[in-house]
């Protein structure tokens, strides 16, 4: 029929339509009479039903009616209630996406509601976006390249895109920058709610863009959700700020999981302040010089909170696992691999009210590092391992470091770092420290800023830390050091001290409360004749094991029943630090 579409329909199939009734046959139709079956039967060469397009559905029609659509080239039937297709329901294929995209080289794009051509694919992709209006919906991205030169958009222009979702097929999906498509943020969200990006490729091409952009951008975005996004080849121009896998500014209630953020020249997650109540969990992020990297809005001023980092995999990153620069509080960084970030950290924390329990913290420079001003933060249940520098590096006041497991690490198992607030009134209890051989200190209490800590049932182990002639279990140099600790009660001869010559302050090297002394000839040791002690209540017993005399002459540090006080062999001397001088409380002359 010249001038009309045709549909044919082969009804070679057990008969579609059936009838019973004499058929009629018109140039322009099929008439057929009411109440009636139409049965067409195939023969070798099968036969045909042709149906005239309508530009719109009959106005009143009856169960079993159909016509031909001449917008979109399908056929309907009426099931008594809406007009359907023979595919299937509404009109389409079924589907949970409210639109389809095709790649170009998409295996069937015959579904697809928008096909992009290979070049600027955004542009449909976009379309697709809008099309959904501002009553959200969903855009399916099906397998295949997406080339894209400017980013796809998610903003509150109307039509308002919160509410909307972009998934695509998983990895055979590729969102991909071309070349020289720089400063570009590939996908970019701001000032939208509840908006969902899922089962994605985003593909830098690094090697063809060598300034700077982003993979996904969140900017005052809330309660919207990333998951199971693929992003690798992220490169910038050198500045961190810029070259993010996945940024979130003034971005709050959001979760970013099991995604794989790998290849950023700077960041693989970025947090600007202030984004806060964000979860960060089972993603692997990798072989960028940070993993994960919170700073303040200078701008803003204020600090990101309440944030959780867990159950991630976090590797091989060139400066830092995770990085605090500046403006965090309230962070939980609980059961992390963090792994072989060898540069620099494992974690490198600022701020207060940080909880870091549960994590793997092994083969890094630094395993755990407070930075300045660091308070009221609870460092416990870790697994701090093999790390090249320090297993726990403090500055701070007001923590609590618990059961901890610090094993054979570079340097010093726990350390303060001399602050300037002071590193005061930290709790360091029931951690299991052992190193094998290294010549540093299990606890190191090291600077004169140090005071009025307190160490409870420490087990610390290993030759690196005590054997013949040293007892490197704990360096206390600071003041007030108050001990529940074995190493501090330990009543076993140890031989650690220095400065046993005439003249000489005889210093105990370590915490050691009983010295088993061994001079080469006799001793007159100087004023004062034993080095302060670290808090009321400390006790040291000296014994002189050779026939070489040790003699103490009254000072105002020492309190002695005679003076001179000579130490002969097998002469024991006990004293006590009442505060500010030592006072004798027993003597043996054997």
């Amino acid at each position: 029929m010249a001038g009309y579409k045709k549909l044919i329909v082969c009804l070679i199939i057990y008969g579609l339509l059936t009838f019973d009734f004499r058929l009629l046959t018109f140039d322009y139709g099929l008439v057929y009479a009411q109440n009636a079956d139409l049965k067409v039967s195939a023969d070798a060469r099968g036969e045909t039903l042709i149906l005239d397009p309508q530009a719109a559905a009959p106005a009143s029609p009856v169960e079993g009616q159909v016509y031909y659509d001449d917008n979109d080239d399908k056929p309907y039937y009426y099931d008594g209630t809406s007009w359907e297709t023979f595919s299937g329901t509404g009109g389409d294929d079924k589907t949970v996406a409210t639109k389809i995209v095709a790649a170009s080289n998409s295996l069937d794009t015959t579904r697809a509601d928008y096909v992009c051509d290979g070049t600027d694919d955004q542009v449909e992709i976009q379309q697709a976006i809008d099309a959904l209006g501002a009553s959200g919906g969903g855009v399916y991205l099906l397998e295949g390249i997406y080339n894209i030169s400017a980013p796809i958009n998610f903003d509150n222009v109307a039509p308002d895109d919160s509410n909307k979702s972009i998934i695509g097929a998983g990895a055979g999906t590729v969102v991909k920058l071309i070349s020289g498509a720089n400063g570009v943020s590939v996908i970019n969200a701001s000032n939208v709610n509840r908006i969902f990006i899922s089962q994605l490729m985003i593909d830098g091409n690094a090697a063809a863009n060598p300034n700077v952009f982003r993979g996904i951008r969140f900017g005052s975005v809330t309660s919207s959700k990333i998951d199971k996004i693929w992003m690798k080849n992220i490169r910038n121009d050198g500045n961190n700020d810029n070259s993010n896998g996945i940024r979130f500014q003034n971005s709050s209630n959001n979760i970013l999981s099991n995604s794989t953020l790998v290849q950023a020249s700077g960041c693989g997650l970025y947090i600007v302040s202030p984004s806060n109540n964000n979860i960060i969990t089972g993603n692997e992020i990798a072989s960028s010089p940070y993993g994960i990297f919170v700073i303040v809005d200078p701008l803003v001023g204020t600090n990101s909170t309440n944030n959780i980092v867990s159950e991630n995999v976090i590797r091989s990153n060139s400066i830092s696992g995770i990085c605090f620069y500046s403006g965090g509080e309230s962070f939980i960084i609980s059961n992390n691999q963090i792994l072989q970030n060898a540069g620099g950290w494992g974690v490198l924390v600022k701020g207060k009210y940080h909880t870091i329990s549960g994590n793997n913290i092994q083969a890094n420079g630094y395993g755990i590092t407070f930075d300045q001003a660091a308070e009221w933060n609870i460092i416990r249940g870790n697994f701090i391992s093999l790390n090249t520098q320090y297993g726990i590096y403090l500055y701070g006041r007001n923590n609590d470091i618990t059961g901890n497991i610090l094993y054979e690490n570079g340097n010093d198992g726990i350390s303060f770092g001399n602050s300037g607030i002071g590193d005061n009134n930290n709790l360091i209890s029931f951690n299991r420290l052992y190193d094998s051989a290294g010549a540093s200190f299990g606890i190191n209490l090291s600077g004169p800023n140090c005071q009025n800590n307190y160490l409870v049932s420490n087990f610390i182990d290993g030759a690196g830390y005590i054997g013949a002639g040293y007892d490197r279990r704990i360096q206390d140099l600071g003041t007030n050091t108050k001990y529940t600790d074995k190493t501090k009660l330990t009543f076993e001869p140890g031989s650690g001290y220095t400065g046993l010559a005439n003249g000489n302050t005889l210093t105990p090297d370590g915490p050691t409360s009983y010295l088993r002394l061994s001079p080469a000839g006799n001793v007159n040791l100087g004023s004062p004749n034993i080095a302060a002690g670290k808090a009321a209540g400390d006790l040291l017993i000296l014994e002189n094991t050779t026939v070489n005399r040790i003699r103490l002459s009254v000072d105002a540090s020492t309190k002695l029943h005679s003076n001179p006080l000579d130490l002969y062999q097998n002469d024991i001397l006990t004293l006590i630090w009442n505060g500010a001088a030592w006072v004798e409380i027993g003597y043996g002359d054997n």
